[in-house]
């Protein structure tokens, strides 16, 4: 401010050098008792060194000085000359107060918010909210930086922490000062996805100290819609071959294939297998593979995963009942549909294991029978076959020889019986079964031989081939029968 010093005696000879201090008052009449203003530079007292002045000079000089802290109101600037030898009137040595007023300084935030879309990202893994918004600094003071934050919230609901959806950061804005956030994204995750209906969109300006009033910050909440973004869950299940027909100490191979087919996304969830009565799979049926859990990995609509799975049989089956096994996905929070989270069941037999007595030649018999059958037993088979475990083939084979043996004895017992012994032979390879046969018992028939059977002419060698091969085939049906549990 400026101050302006003169000389209003009519003796120039008595003008004088002065130093000249500023005061602070809070009234209109300026006293040397009032508060001493300090420099800006430094803690002195804030003053001007006039020259001598003759009468009736005046000097006009500017000056700086420091105000302490004040609150909201008017004050008052002021000078006063200290009395000097001599003065005539020293009343008039302080100015009139000159007028300032301290008013006060705050910033103040506003919030207008628009929906633009709410609709699934293209994959259909997330949501997107997109909106505008525009953040305004109504007060007088510049805003320091903060953020604004997006909310979403159930109708007539309050604001917490944990509905925050998304932030953004807002620069420092002058008085009246705004910035704009346009077509800006909040994702909302899968696992955060609130039940689909009608919901509060808010944007808040996040308040922090020295703002003069922060309850204004949110503006209006606006009206959203969350659209239902189901999914369905489907399973298919397969068994492998080998495992169809299976025993005890085998697992059961599994494939499944689990799809997506509803519009909106799954979440990763847990797949389980059962072992049923009847060809409809409950979760209430007995759950295989309990000690290690399938996961199924998060599917956007219409994708699928396939998975694949060996369980152990439960405890307490018999080879005498027919099973099923399937699996099921476990229900969730928005599928459309849990009546079709079971696949079909799938028919599996358990086979009897017990061990086949091969001390005699029987393996070879069952060997040539086999393949006078069609059936060729490789080495790893018929190996399964002395360890009493049975495969797909040789079971399809024991039971075919089991039926041909028995029709065997009968016909041989016929033979046997009748005097003279006569067998019929017509119209089927019975013939070339006792020729294989008693050919492994070192009987070899003569092209002679051979007719006499057919003509019922029959010889020793012939009958004692017949009763030997009987003793052999009866116990041929006895172990074959033994193997397959009948």
């Amino acid at each position: 401010f400026d101050v302006t010093l003169a000389n209003s005696s009519s003796d120039s000879r008595t003008g004088i050098s002065l130093q000249v201090g500023v005061l602070l008052s809070a009234d209109q009449i300026i006293d040397p008792n009032d508060q001493a203003l300090l420099s800006q530079s430094n803690n002195d007292a804030c003053s001007l060194a006039f020259p001598i002045l003759n009468s009736p000079q005046s000097r006009t000089q500017q000056i700086t000085c420091k105000l302490p802290v004040l609150t909201e109101g008017t004050y008052y600037l002021g000078v006063c000359l200290p009395p000097q030898a001599g003065e005539s009137n020293t009343l008039n040595n302080c100015s009139t107060g000159a007028a300032f007023s301290v008013v006060p300084q705050y910033f103040d935030w506003r919030s207008v918010l628009t929906i633009n879309s709410v609709a699934p990202t293209s994959d259909a893994t997330n949501l997107n909210i997109n909106f505008s918004d525009t953040v305004r600094n109504a007060g007088t003071d510049t805003a320091p930086t903060t953020e604004l934050r997006i909310y979403l919230i159930e109708k007539f609901s309050t604001i917490t922490p944990q509905s925050t959806l998304c932030t953004l950061d807002v620069p420092s804005l002058a008085r009246a000062e705004s910035t704009s956030f346009s077509a800006q994204s909040c994702l909302l995750l899968a696992s955060d996805a609130p039940e689909p209906g009608e919901y509060h969109l808010a944007a808040c300006v996040f308040s922090v100290e020295q703002e003069s009033d922060s309850t204004n910050n949110c503006g209006a909440f606006q009206d959203i819609t969350i659209p239902a973004y189901g999914f369905d869950w489907t399973v298919n299940l397969s068994v492998a071959d080998d495992t169809i027909n299976l025993t005890q100490e085998q697992d059961i191979e599994f494939s499944t294939i689990v799809q997506n087919e509803g519009g909106g996304w799954a979440l990763s969830n847990t797949l389980r297998f059962y072992w049923s009565l009847d060809s409809s799979i409950e979760t209430t049926d007995t759950q295989l593979c309990t000690a290690s859990a399938t996961t199924v990995p998060a599917l956007s609509a219409t994708n699928s995963s396939n998975l694949q799975k060996s369980c152990a049989l439960p405890d307490g089956v018999t080879s005498e009942t027919s099973y099923y096994v399937g699996a099921c996905m476990v229900s969730a929070n928005h599928e459309l549909a849990t009546d079709n989270n079971c696949s079909a069941g799938v028919a599996v037999q358990l086979l009897s294991a017990s061990p086949l007595d091969l001390t005699s030649d029987v393996v070879d018999i069952i060997d040539a029978t086999l393949l006078l059958r069609g059936i060729r037993l490789t080495k790893s088979q018929r190996t399964s076959i002395v360890d009493g475990q049975t495969a797909n083939i040789v079971v399809a084979g024991y039971q075919s020889l089991l039926a041909n043996e028995i029709a065997m004895v009968s016909q041989i017992e016929a033979l046997l019986n009748t005097n003279p012994p006569v067998l019929d032979l017509t119209g089927d390879n019975m013939v070339d079964i006792i020729d294989a046969t008693l050919l492994l018992r070192g009987i070899r028939l003569t092209k002679s031989q051979r007719l006499s059977i057919i003509d019922g002419q029959t010889s020793n060698i012939v009958v004692a081939g017949y009763e030997n091969l009987l003793a052999n085939e009866v116990a041929i049906v006895t172990q074959i029968s033994d193997l397959l549990g009948e």
